[in-house]
């Protein structure tokens, strides 16, 4: 999920086709696969309702509005299924 939308990150995955996801020590590459805009508006309730204090500021939809709400921003929001490569 971008909050931001298309940020440079987002660019940039989108053109490799992959991103390297790192924590601590740990590294793992992962193959992106964008979701179509019909499938994003129930990610981005969830990911909104569940990181509203981090990201409600990207989003002009409020925190726990439904889920039809979203079907409007949703192809301002870039969304990608992962699989590991």
């Amino acid at each position: 999920m971008a909050p931001r939308g298309r940020a440079q990150w987002v660019r940039n995955a989108e053109a490799a086709g992959r991103v390297v996801l790192k924590r601590g020590r740990l590294q793992q590459t992962f193959l992106i696969h964008p979701l179509a805009d019909a499938d994003k508006p129930r990610i981005l309730k969830s990911y909104l309702d569940r990181f509203h204090q981090e990201v409600q500021r990207y989003f002009p939809v409020a925190a726990g509005s439904d889920e039809q709400a979203f079907v409007a921003i949703a192809p301002s929001y870039p969304a990608f299924e992962l699989t590991t490569a």
